[in-house]
């Protein structure tokens, strides 16, 4: 977990003002706020997030820690903390959606995207193969245990940014190809260029622009998709 240790270790130590752990997201308040896709055990989907009374007493730097747990809701939260405790980077901020600046890079190429993400498949016939490893395959997905094999081929990589929720990221990052170009994306994605020095190109995340509609929307759980006051935002490496 090395990209999690940098990132974490290079955080303020800001006060957490308010944290929601809602079905969809969790949102944490300290700096900013900050969002991540709520994640939860297969097998145990109600396990409970430890010495979590009250979470505002712990500084964003120890709430961050909890993205090295096991536990999926635990390391979700963590994630959220993450983001909320990252510097803005307005000047360099971009706004590109990811699908397309997939399309911008994958056009009669190969493309491989970890986790099935809906807006891809109308994309599809402007690669020349579209590769999409899945955990809970769809139809013409690959399973994830084919990434060793079939990942390497590919010439753009877009990778859901759960995978540093469930610790995978490191383990994908070893199969992309050297001169592949790669994506990080999704509300969980921590916008810092730390990730720049691991082989990614891109990080395509949000900004929560409008905090209080947003804390609003996860109490009542709203889908991420649906969800109003995001601002997407992408960072490139070649900007830093």
């Amino acid at each position: 977990m090395q990209i999690l240790a940098e990132i974490v270790n290079n955080l303020p130590l800001a006060r957490v003002k308010d944290v929601f752990v809602g079905v969809f997201d969790i949102a944490v308040e300290s700096y900013k706020l900050g969002i991540a896709t709520t994640v939860t055990e297969e097998i145990l989907p109600h396990q409970g997030i430890q010495n979590s009374v009250p979470l505002t007493d712990m500084n964003v730097q120890e709430l961050a820690k909890y993205a090295f747990s096991q536990n999926w809701l635990e390391a979700s939260l963590g994630l959220a903390a993450i983001n909320s405790a990252l510097p803005k980077y307005e000047q360099q901020a971009r706004q590109i959606n990811a699908k397309k600046l997939i399309e911008r890079y994958g056009v009669n190429r190969k493309v491989g995207i970890i986790g099935h993400f809906p807006f891809v498949d109308n994309s599809q016939n402007k690669f020349s193969e579209l590769m999409v490893f899945e955990k809970d395959r769809q139809v013409g997905d690959l399973s994830e245990k084919m990434i060793p094999e079939k990942l390497p081929q590919a010439d753009v990589v877009a990778i859901t940014s759960t995978s540093l929720t469930n610790h995978s990221l490191e383990f994908i990052l070893e199969h992309v190809a050297p001169n592949a170009y790669v994506i990080l994306l999704g509300p969980t994605t921590p916008l810092t260029p730390v990730l720049f020095n691991y082989h990614i190109d891109a990080l395509c995340g949000v900004y929560c622009e409008e905090a209080q509609l947003i804390k609003r929307q996860i109490r009542e759980a709203t889908p991420y998709r649906k969800m109003l006051g995001k601002h997407y935002i992408t960072l490139l490496k070649e900007d830093f």
